[in-house]
């Protein structure tokens, strides 16, 4: 049995008004954290009559902590009574390595992660129907958020223990996807002309095509079908948000996945950032649209999760628990056009 192969989005929050050329998302790793405030602000701007499709993903790995569905199921609680397709997307690991062979501690973590999730999306009911048999449902899962395996063998065994620990019904209706990041700090080998993968299931074979989502450059991007700028910072030096206050600074922070050690800033503001995905053929995720709560420095030894100057003024959120705020709410709206 070979799925038909469907175009679905990617990640966090995506568009998929004109798939595959022009749609567009947003990425926020710690979905399952926000604040009901911050989920409610969300929902307001993807429910609205002219807003586009969406895809929430959710990395759901306990190697950041993160296991809770309760944002999902509220959120798809508000697309269903809007009339909006559920696109749902799962990352189940986080830089993951190695071979998951059968009885490894890589391979039992997958299996066990992708366990709970299959009884969420079985057991989770949305006006009497079974989350998994939602008609308008499109699910995706990846076995690692930007994992670092060094071939397709090695991914291959991290998605199987994955397909192991869903059930039939789950894994009959879910995409694969490989997400792949070259930006300097971490590195893997996805390579985008495995087109599908055979699973065994069941006591049955199956062939899956095979999603790539690419993390880095947008002019690098090309023959991945999703791309996240994850690690470029993109902001607005202006004032969409209507408050008077100037939205964040150009010298606010510096990125320290992609500068290769070097102390600079790396900067876009969203309408550069529309600019350079222009040419890019697949569905564009922007990461981190106004998450700039702290001032950066880089340099030798400099650690990604520190910050060393401190918070920027009038940001009391943080990387694990950011706020959806009026200024999120106004970046989405313009970076979707609604």
């Amino acid at each position: 049995m070979k799925p038909k192969k469907r175009v679905s989005l990617a990640f966090e929050i995506l568009e998929g008004r004109d798939l595959p050329a022009s749609a567009k998302g947003i990425q926020a790793v710690y979905f399952g954290d926000w604040s009901t405030k911050s989920r409610e602000n969300l929902i307001k701007v993807i429910t609205a009559p002219n807003a586009p499709a969406v895809e929430v993903a959710q990395a759901i790995t306990p190697q950041l902590g993160l296991s809770s569905f309760h944002n999902t199921k509220k959120l798809v609680e508000a697309l269903v009574a809007a009339g909006k397709p559920v696109v749902l997307t799962f990352q189940l690991g986080f830089h993951d390595s190695g071979d998951a062979n059968p009885g490894s501690d890589l391979y039992e973590r997958l299996k066990k992660t992708a366990g709970r999730l299959s009884d969420f999306l079985t057991n989770t009911t949305v006006n009497g129907t079974s989350l998994i048999r939602l008609q308008n449902l499109k699910l995706t899962v990846s076995p690692s958020l930007e994992d670092l395996f060094v071939n397709s063998s090695q991914f291959k065994k991290a998605a199987q223990a994955v397909v192991d620990g869903l059930s039939l019904e789950v894994f009959l209706k879910a995409n694969i996807r490989w997400i792949n990041t070259k930006k300097g700090s971490v590195t893997n080998y996805d390579d985008a002309s495995v087109t599908d993968l055979t699973f065994s299931k069941a006591g049955a074979t199956y062939s899956k095509a095979l999603q790539h989502e690419y993390h880095g450059k947008a002019a690098n991007a090309q023959g991945y079908g999703f791309f996240s700028n994850d690690g470029s910072f993109v902001r607005s030096n202006g004032d969409m948000d209507g408050d008077r206050v100037t939205d964040e600074y150009f010298k606010a922070s510096v990125n320290p996945d992609d500068n290769d050690r070097v102390k600079r800033n790396n900067y876009l503001t969203l309408d550069e950032f529309k600019s350079s995905i222009k040419r890019y053929n697949g569905v564009a995720l922007l990461w981190r649209p106004s998450y700039n709560l702290h001032n950066r420095q880089a340099g030798p030894g400099f650690n990604i999760l520190g910050y060393d100057k401190g918070p920027l003024k009038g940001r009391s959120d943080s990387d694990r628990a950011p706020a959806f705020n009026s200024l999120e709410k106004a970046i989405l709206q313009r970076y979707l056009g609604i």
